[in-house]
């Protein structure tokens, strides 16, 4: 290759390695390497990304010329390190015992960690209202921008507000990417992904305050956030999909796939990219020939996520168990909860392919299954800490993602209740067969 390699080239690259040095960094938290960088700040860890992040954006935009996105990125750049900053700070003050008030401790930190979050958002809202006065168009109730080069699409967002940055100079390509990100800013995802991040957040502070750092616990734990919100950005990106092809009907592929020919060289979603794969699935033509909301989804996604919580759940029950019997417990649980959710997403198929109607193919059959089940399988877990409330919040919650996928709280309910008993049936069935292991007490 004559190709000469530019800057972005390698900033590009850096962006996956930093991602895997993340991963390792947490995942070995219970290890003597973890131990020690987990003696480093955790915002060191978060400058580098963000330092990278600012320097890939300014050199593209600047490549484009574009001052007024340079300015709009600069300030997305300073919020962010303003929100992280605030957010390590707290953390700190909480691990370090300052804001431990008895049983109230953990308490106070998350309703502390609220306001501070609610306070960022509003200033957020603010100071974007006044930076970006006259620029662009505001369109459905938030900010729209075209670029004009580089065919894609992009929806951002701290706070309440959304900003939409769009490009490309077919009409038809271009409608197809408006109409994509019209459904994130309309549905306001970027606060939704912010709100997930937060919890998130939360839930590891309390982890590192409680002493479960080191310990299985904690890498369990980070592992399944981490897949869980893969999977959260997945689900938001193929309803975005399924908005499309409800504007724009059969000739939404087709776009699509100019749009790829365009952008990546390629005409099939399976050979784009391997980030645009992970973040918006390799079977987005199975959406955008169909309209189904859920059917682009990989068959083991949400086993895979539900096995993952359910997980993190049960360890921290047992994780007092010596570490030799661990090692082999944890293997063979995830193994358990995995083939208990794929085996209720196999026997529920029939029912559900009755109650959620001709709108969904085969794909989006099992994946509506697999949805449920990997949502009973945690429940399941949760009994340790929650009880019998763990099988309402799942109820509750599963509710509302069928209304979502359905589009009908009646349908959405009567599917709940009707996989519910399957549930009940097929878990009574296994706790039979499993005798109960009572772990180790903390002395």
């Amino acid at each position: 290759m004559n190709s000469k390699r530019g800057v972005t080239w390698y900033l590009d690259r850096l962006f996956p390695i930093l991602l895997v040095v993340g991963a390792v960094i947490y995942v070995s938290g219970y290890t003597t390497l973890g131990q020690l960088l987990m003696e480093v700040p955790i915002v060191a860890y978060y400058v580098p990304g963000l330092v990278l992040a600012a320097a890939r954006l300014y050199l593209s935009i600047k490549k484009t010329e574009n001052r007024i996105l340079s300015a709009l990125f600069g300030g997305v750049f300073l919020t962010s390190v303003f929100w992280i900053g605030a957010t390590w700070l707290l953390g700190e003050l909480y691990i370090g015992g300052l804001l431990d008030v008895g049983d109230l401790g953990d308490f106070l930190y998350v309703a502390i960690s609220v306001l501070v979050y609610l306070s960022l958002m509003k200033v957020v809202d603010i100071v974007y209202s006044r930076r970006l006065a006259g620029v662009g168009r505001v369109d459905g109730g938030y900010l729209h921008v075209e670029r004009g080069v580089a065919y894609g699409g992009f929806t951002f967002g701290l706070g309440t507000k959304s900003f939409v940055l769009i490009g490309g100079e077919d009409p038809a390509v271009l409608e197809m990417i408006r109409l994509h990100e019209e459904y994130h800013a309309k549905n306001r995802h970027p606060m939704k992904l912010q709100l997930y991040l937060l919890a998130a957040l939360l839930l590891t502070g309390i982890m590192i305050r409680h002493g479960l750092w080191n310990t299985p616990v904690y890498p369990t734990a980070v592992l399944a956030l981490a897949v869980g919100f893969l999977v959260f950005i997945r689900a938001l990106e193929t309803a975005a999909d399924a908005y499309t092809w409800r504007a724009l009907g059969p000739a939404a592929y087709e776009r699509f796939k100019t749009f790829l020919k365009l952008r990546y060289g390629v005409e099939e979603p399976w050979r784009a990219p391997l980030w645009s794969r992970l973040t918006h699935t390799s079977r987005r033509d199975v959406t955008l020939t169909t309209g189904d909301p859920i059917g682009a989804h990989w068959r083991l996604e949400f086993p895979l996520a539900g096995a993952l919580a359910s997980l993190s759940i049960i360890t921290c029950k047992y994780y007092l168990l010596p570490q030799d019997i661990i090692y082999i417990t944890l293997p063979a649980a995830f193994a358990g909860f995995l083939a208990f959710s794929i085996s209720l997403a196999y026997v529920a198929k029939p029912l559900i392919r009755r109650l959620a109607g001709p709108a969904f193919t085969d794909r989006g059959v099992f994946n509506l299954g697999a949805l449920s089940s990997s949502v009973y399988t945690t429940a399941a877990a949760a009994t340790v800490a929650l009880g019998p409330w763990s099988h309402a919040l799942a109820s509750a919650f599963l509710a509302y993602a069928m209304r979502h996928y359905l589009n009908s709280w009646r349908r959405g309910v009567a599917l709940t209740a009707a996989v519910y008993p399957v549930y009940l049936a097929l878990n009574t069935a296994i706790n039979l067969l499993i005798p109960e292991i009572n772990p180790p007490q903390p002395v």
